[in-house]
């Protein structure tokens, strides 16, 4: 399968150098895969940079990344604006957030349309996209205001918005991360379904490995921004403590780390799971 994005970086901000220190992974056409990492680690770093929006930070970014053999890094922004929303699409993780509250849901999907369209016809791809993302396609609730939705349909929006234009790369940022348990299975299976059916490669950014479950088939695990580990999802367990214990496990390769796997499931990480496996790790070693 050909490789569709090739990342390799490292980013440096004024205030904080080695934000993301030689982030180095692949994603292939039409492959799902995730970048794991608790806040701080670099995930967001890593978006924008793929995005091509570190510019407008001051950072300095070095490596390279390139898309269908094209190198972003060298790409002028007019390039990029011809580039961004229509080849690689985004997901961002706060849909209430995202969507622009004085508008209503029908002109911020025009709105997107004509960033790549000169034609006006944004009205039936978008109701068609409503049925796919199970949203209303109606004029009713293209009329409504975001504050005039939930959560969950927010999200939606989001997504269809995202695929106006039939992407080759979706990238999403947390995108579960506000809903509710069961909204969160929802749109996991919606993208499941969405990928399969768009022919879409996905690069998930997320916390959470219970919602890659089906989506992911690949994770690349970070922390202060280097790459602890990169695994298939089914070598992951299906728990964010699990998932960083096995990481740090596999970064001391010593007898103890299956030491560490016990300590931690005694102890029963729930709250910071990272800094309690490390201290496991740290007293152990001693």
């Amino acid at each position: 399968m050909a490789i569709l994005l090739d990342v390799d970086v490292t980013v440096d901000y004024p205030q904080k150098p080695r934000a993301l220190d030689g982030v180095r992974f692949t994603v292939n056409e039409r492959e799902s895969v995730a970048v794991l990492g608790e806040s701080g680690s670099g995930k967001s770093t890593l978006v924008l940079a793929v995005l091509g929006l570190l510019g407008w930070t001051g950072a300095k970014i070095s490596g390279h990344i390139r898309y269908s053999g094209t190198e972003l890094l060298e790409l002028t922004e007019k390039r990029w604006r011809a580039l961004r929303g229509k080849e690689i699409a985004f997901v961002p993780q706060s849909a209430v957030a995202a969507l622009n509250p004085a508008m209503r849901i029908g002109s911020q999907m025009d709105e997107a349309w004509r960033v790549h369209a000169r034609d006006k016809q944004w009205k039936a791809p978008t109701l068609e996209l409503f049925e796919r993302v199970s949203l209303p396609a109606t004029d009713s609730f293209l009329r409504r205001f975001p504050a005039q939705i939930s959560v969950g349909q927010a999200q939606r929006v989001l997504i269809a918005m995202a695929l106006l234009h039939r992407p080759r790369l979706l990238v999403c940022d947390e995108p579960t991360s506000a809903v509710d348990p069961a909204t969160r299975d929802e749109i996991r299976e919606l993208l499941i379904g969405l990928s399969e059916s768009f022919g879409i490669a996905n690069l998930m950014i997320t916390h959470d490995v219970g919602a890659l479950s089906g989506l992911c088939t690949r994770a690349v695990v970070l922390k202060e921004g280097r790459v602890l580990r990169e695994a298939s999802i089914a070598d992951l367990p299906l728990s964010q403590a699990d998932a960083y214990a096995r990481a740090l496990s596999s970064l001391y390769a010593e007898p103890s780390a299956r030491d560490l796997l016990e300590l931690q499931k005694a102890v029963g990480l729930r709250n910071e799971p990272v800094r309690q496996a490390e201290d496991a790790a740290g007293a152990l070693r001693r």
